[in-house]
This record gives structure tokens, C-alpha cells and sequence, in this order.
């Protein structure tokens, strides 16, 4: 039972409690009927105050020992799906040359905003126009660097199956945000695939303008899911595919 369902009916029975203990006076068409004979009579206040009284405690104690640490379990499992993702993500703001060795950590979302996630997809919406150096580049100035699209793409080479293992504390959640895990996953999917043929199916990887834009597209793909998890908005966005 919700949050919500466990205090509609703690209030009720609460409430209940309080009026019937006040003995609020009948309305004028009810006196002298057998109603108000029953509703006035003290055995039948005290069997209402009983039940009403029992209703409310249980619900308390429902409340505290089940709905809260239950709200507090998803919390948690929510933490470690939100820290896969930001592996990633942190990718385009520090990335590490070790970062795909290390293990995943305990992180959130407090220093990810929506202005920084725009900004950050804007200039993954920049394309590659050169190689130089065996680096792509951009003419213009606001533009990701590649060191960053590969950093993520070579996190998601690694990680990627700690993102599918991860599925069942989604599942655990709701069915809805199983989906909208999904969504993630597939498209750390994309990005580990699309390194492995770069930079895995050869010794010696050649990266030209089409390869570079296709992984920096990928990135930009995931960026975008990234935000819309963050804002529990991803479902919606399965659901106008659907």
C-alpha cells in the first residue's frame, strides 16, 4: 500500500475517532428516531471509538514499519541505478583515462542540471569535420571533445553488463521504470557496441569522420536518455513510441 492509501485511511479513522469522542449534536430530523437512540447510546460510542481507535493505530504502525522503510529500499536501489548512469555521464565533465577499470561508485544527480545537460548535448550536436593529429575535431569552438565521447564509450565497453544486471532493482521499483531501464541500457548497448568495432575488432583502429560521428551521436543519444531519467520522464517517452 502507497504512502498516499496509508494516510488517506490513518486520517479517516483519526477523524473518526475525534468526532465521535466530541458527541457532535444529531440533526433535528433525526432525534427521537431509533437512530439517534443508537447513535447517542454510550456502548455504541465506545464499540466505534474501539474500532476507530484500532484502525488508526494500525495504520500508524503500518506506516512505520512497512510504508517507510519500504520508501526508503526503493531510494537505495534507485541510488545504484542512478550511479551506473552517472559512470557515464561523468565521462563528459572528468574524464579519466582508468575510468572504465575502476568500479562503480555512489553518486546522484544534485550536480547534473537540466542547463548543463543542454549545454552538453548541444555541443555533442556539433559534428566532427577533421582528423588532425588522429583526433577529430570542429571548426567551431563549442564542440565535445573526442577524448570525452570515447572516455563514455569505453566506460559503457566495461560497464555494460553491470547496467543489465542491475535490471531486477528496476523491475523491484515498477514495471514502468523496468521499461525506461531498458531504454538505458540499450543504448549503453549502442555505444559498447559501436567502441568494439573501433577499437576492439582491430590492433590498430582507424578512426575517420563517419566513425567519430556515429560514437558521438551515440553519445548524444545516451545524454539525452541520461537527462530524461533524471526527470522520471523517460517512460514517457517509451510510451509515445509505442
Amino acid at each position: 500500500m502507497n504512502r498516499g492509501a496509508v494516510l488517506f485511511w490513518g486520517i479517516l479513522f483519526f477523524s473518526l475517532t475525534i468526532v465521535v469522542s466530541i458527541e457532535p449534536p444529531l440533526l433535528k430530523a433525526f432525534e427521537g428516531s431509533n437512530l439517534a437512540r443508537l447513535l447517542v447510546a454510550e456502548s455504541f460510542k465506545a464499540w466505534v471509538i474501539a474500532i476507530t481507535t484500532s484502525g488508526f493505530v494500525g495504520f500508524l504502525v503500518y506506516f512505520l514499519t512497512v510504508t517507510l522503510p519500504e520508501e526508503e529500499l526503493v531510494k537505495s536501489r534507485r541510488k545504484v541505478l542512478d550511479s551506473c548512469v552517472l559512470t557515464l555521464v561523468n565521462q563528459l565533465r572528468k574524464p579519466g583515462i582508468f575510468d572504465h577499470q575502476a568500479a562503480i561508485k555512489f553518486a546522484d544527480f544534485d550536480d547534473y542540471t537540466d542547463e548543463w545537460f543542454e549545454r552538453e548535448i548541444r555541443m555533442l550536436s556539433t559534428p566532427y569535420e577533421a582528423v588532425q593529429e588522429g583526433i577529430p575535431r570542429a571548426s567551431c569552438g563549442s564542440y565535445k571533445s573526442f577524448v570525452s565521447v570515447k572516455g563514455m564509450a569505453e566506460v559503457a565497453f566495461t560497464k555494460y553488463d553491470s547496467f543489465k544486471e542491475t535490471s531486477a532493482l528496476a523491475v523491484d521499483i515498477s514495471p514502468e521504470l523496468y521499461m525506461a531501464w531498458l531504454e538505458v541500457t540499450n543504448r549503453v548497448y549502442q555505444l559498447k557496441w559501436q567502441y568494439a568495432e573501433l577499437y576492439e575488432s582491430t590492433a590498430e583502429p582507424q578512426i575517420g569522420l563517419n566513425e567519430a560521428n556515429t560514437l558521438r551521436q551515440m553519445a548524444k543519444d545516451f545524454i539525452e536518455a541520461a537527462q530524461l531519467w533524471k526527470n522520471n520522464q523517460l517512460i514517457e517517452l517509451i510510451k509515445e513510441k509505442a
